[in-house]
């Protein structure tokens, strides 16, 4: 249900570079939910590229990344979206997803 309105925006380039960026970001989740990971990481990697308004949502986004990665057995290229996750200010919550991540890529 959520794709059909969603895919009602007819051009997202449009938008403006923060929503746009957003736009992706909901766009890999709805991929990741019909386990289209393909998709679902080419559309978080646009998101994560573009202009997102916090760095803790550029945290979450790496983190997810990070996941995605491991998934495919890229541990380095996980490591890396970690990295980088806790390097920005984030949350408490996502603090803690950082630190169950650095452990399963073996992190510092």
């Amino acid at each position: 249900m959520a794709r059909k309105y969603f895919h009602q925006i007819s051009s997202p380039k449009k938008l403006h570079p923060a929503n746009q960026a957003y736009y992706h970001w909901i766009c890999g989740a709805l991929a990741a939910n019909e386990s289209d990971l393909r998709k679902a990481k080419e559309e978080y990697f646009l998101a994560y590229e573009g202009q997102l308004r916090t760095e803790n949502d550029m945290s979450v986004l790496a983190c997810i990344l990070a996941q995605i990665e491991m998934r495919e057995g890229n541990v380095d290229a996980a490591r890396q979206y970690v990295e980088k996750a806790r390097a920005l200010d984030h949350e408490p919550m996502v603090k803690e997803r950082i630190e169950e991540l650095l452990l399963k890529v073996g992190g510092k």
